[in-house]
């Protein structure tokens, strides 16, 4: 757990250290970089393949999200049992680097739910959820492929790739069943036994994750993006572990995992804190 609190702490400090430096570089601009908005007259004196605007950025944003978990059933028990993924809401909040509106590189903390369903096809169906909350960090690499606008080019299409790290945390037992079911048939009276035990590993683990995302330039300080996430854990996350037993004899056994799969949909709202422009004229 040191390694990785010192590898993130590592991340941090070298994105402060750009983000220092940028700072001075403002400072000491020479009289070429100026701010786009109080020279608007210069957008209309050229075409646009004559006019460039070359933008390095640091900016701070907020993401709320949507959830849709999927889970892997090894044993059905020949259509008895289901596993159903649930959708969750996120919140999370990133610190990032935008290089000539061309790369972009981000951090940042999020709260992660994992949830998901099991039903038992008895008479009546039983039904039963398990549910955990983590704290996630996310290291993300985008960049775009379609630019949008006629003179600012502010906004376009990213695709990106990078992954989020589960923060290890204390195994957690989420609960468990057990449901005692009476059969009839071939005149004997069975009793069948369904025993279930699911755990939060609490390990560390890596979501590797591909997103495609959509910038909006709202203003100088003001940008939305609005994306779809895909990503898949290396390792469960929940484990589900269940037996059937008739007349105390085992009949089957299964296993239903959450390795962290999921589709992840929502948008952000990001402030420029720290912006330097470069107007590009190409004779």
């Amino acid at each position: 757990m040191k390694g990785i609190a010192r590898f993130y702490i590592f991340w941090v400090v070298i994105m402060l250290c750009f983000l220092s430096q940028n700072i001075k570089a403002q400072d000491n601009e020479p009289d070429e970089y100026f701010n786009v908005q109080k020279n608007k007259k210069y957008s209309k004196n050229f075409s646009d393949k004559q006019i460039t605007f070359l933008t390095n950025k640091w900016y701070l944003g907020v993401e709320t999200m949507g959830k849709i978990g999927q889970v892997s059933l090894e044993n059905d028990l020949n259509g008895l049992l289901t596993a159903t993924g649930y959708g969750d809401p996120m919140v999370g909040a990133v610190i990032g680097y935008q290089h000539q509106h061309q790369w972009m590189a981000e951090i940042g903390l999020q709260k992660m739910p994992f949830s998901y369903g099991l039903t038992l096809g008895t008479s009546p169906p039983y039904r039963v959820s398990f549910k955990t909350n983590q704290i996630a960090v996310p290291l993300r690499i985008k960049y775009k492929v379609l630019t949008i606008g006629k003179v600012l080019k502010m906004s376009g299409l990213y695709v990106g790739v990078g992954f989020t790290s589960l923060m290890p945390q204390k195994e957690e037992n989420l609960g468990g069943f057990n449901v005692r079911a009476i059969t009839f048939g071939g005149g004997s009276r069975d009793t069948v036994i369904f025993r279930n035990r699911t755990t939060y590993f609490g390990k560390y683990n890596l979501l590797p994750e591909a997103s495609v995302e959509m910038q909006v330039y709202l203003s100088k300080s003001f940008d939305i993006h609005i994306f779809g996430r895909y990503q898949t854990g290396l390792s469960p996350v929940i484990l589900s572990e269940m037996t059937q037993t008739r007349n105390g004899q085992l009949q089957a056994s299964f296993q239903a995992k959450d390795q962290g799969t999921a589709i992840v949909y929502g948008f952000a709202l990001h402030y420029n804190y720290s912006v330097k422009k470069i107007f590009d004229r190409k004779e």
